[in-house]
C-alpha cells in the first residue's frame, strides 16, 4: 500500500474513513498534541489540517451534511 499523504495513525484518506477510523485518528492526534504541549514542541501544519479535516468529516457523518458546525462547536466546547 503506497500512501502519498499525511496521516498519524490510520493510513486512509479522510473522505474514505469510517466513523470509527475518524475517531481513532482524532484520538491519536489529540494525544500527540497534548504531548507536544507538555514538551513545548510545535504542531506541524499537516497535523493541524489532518485534525481539522477529520473533525469536520466526523461531524458530517454523525450529524449529516447540513450540520451547523459553528453551533455544534459552541455546544460541545468545554465551559469557560
Amino acid at each position: 500500500m503506497q500512501v502519498d499523504f499525511y496521516y498519524h495513525k490510520v493510513p486512509v484518506k479522510v473522505e474514505d474513513m469510517t466513523q470509527e477510523q475518524l475517531g481513532e485518528e482524532l484520538d491519536s492526534l489529540q494525544q500527540w498534541f497534548n504531548k507536544c504541549a507538555r514538551t513545548g514542541q510545535g504542531i506541524s501544519t499537516k497535523e493541524f489540517i489532518r485534525h481539522n479535516d477529520c473533525r469536520l468529516a466526523l461531524i458530517k457523518k454523525v450529524f449529516g451534511e447540513g450540520a451547523d458546525i459553528k453551533r455544534l462547536e459552541e455546544f460541545f466546547s468545554p465551559a469557560k
